[in-house]
């Protein structure tokens, strides 16, 4: 009988850690908030040059990844401003 007693014991206390432990991989795989916000990273964007867009590749909230072309800056000054330092330095 005793014996009985201390393996029901073993057993239930053996139950509750495994219970406890998929409970605590469970949660900290997949966090949950009572408030349904959710981590996200987002990082600043800031372009080398200034101009006009001429056009935007992406959406709002849209996930991209390191290389994506975001948008694409009008080049016209650019190329002026080249023209009349090859045409100054003739």
């Amino acid at each position: 009988m005793k014996k009985l007693k201390y393996l029901s014991t073993l057993l239930v206390a053996a139950l509750a850690i495994i219970a406890a432990w998929l409970v605590w991989n469970y949660y900290t795989q997949s966090p949950w908030t009572r408030d349904g916000k959710v981590r996200a990273e987002q990082v600043g964007v800031t372009p080398q040059v200034s101009g006009s867009i001429l056009q935007l590749n992406v959406r709002d909230n849209q996930l991209v990844k390191a290389g994506d072309v975001l948008f694409r800056i009008d080049d016209t000054p650019y190329k002026i401003a080249l023209l009349n330092a090859r045409a100054a330095a003739c």
